[in-house]
């Protein structure tokens, strides 16, 4: 009896929902389909924020207002960081892989590469915003040369990592939507064929 007591209190201990996100002390609170905005940088939680510091420099907190960095509660949760790049601001993508208590990391998206086929670049100059209604999330590329190609690519966030579904593509001749040709499908993924038995 006693054995069976203690087995059950080690498992207790070892389960990754209760020691890494209820009783740790540092976690990141929020209710579930929660998105959380960080408007200043006294705001950001210090896991969070030693996460970005080896790969961001963040604005200041008049831009952060403007542009805060969103916290996405999916599993794993991730958060979309804006940050100074070139002359304007790209965001990245900072992943929570194991707990909400620990410092997320920056994850590699597959993006085009032009003339054909796809790479993964963490340094790629794109915007990602989140579309809560079809948990989506969507990344633009930023050129500040004009006319230029803009694509537009779609992940689903799963367990495992980030999945690109659809690419699009437009013309943007100057800065504005109404100085852009609609967007257009480029790309979209196929269910893989079978393999033969």
């Amino acid at each position: 009896m006693k054995r069976t007591i203690l087995c059950l209190a080690l498992l207790v201990l070892a389960s990754p929902s209760l020691t890494q996100e209820a009783f740790k002390p540092d976690s990141i609170p929020f209710r579930a389909g929660q998105v959380l905005r960080y408007r200043a940088a006294e705001e950001i939680p210090a896991q969070l924020k030693a996460g970005i510091a080896r790969h961001c420099r963040l604005p200041g907190d008049r831009t952060l207002k403007e542009l805060p960095i969103v916290l996405v509660p999916q599993h794993p949760a991730f958060a979309i960081v804006p940050c100074e790049g070139g002359s304007g601001y790209v965001t990245k993508i900072f992943a929570f892989e194991r707990s909400l208590g620990q410092a997320p990391v920056l994850i590699r998206l597959p993006v085009i590469d032009e003339p054909a086929g796809f790479i993964t670049h963490n340094e790629w100059a794109g915007w990602h915003e989140w579309d809560a209604e079809r948990s989506v999330l969507i990344g633009t590329t930023v050129n500040d040369s004009y006319p230029q190609v803009q694509y537009r690519h779609h992940y689903r966030n799963l367990w495992y990592g980030f999945n690109l579904f659809k690419v699009e593509v437009r013309f943007l001749k100057m800065p504005g939507s109404e100085n852009s040709t609609p967007w257009q499908p480029l790309w979209d993924a196929q269910d893989w064929p079978k393999a033969k038995r």
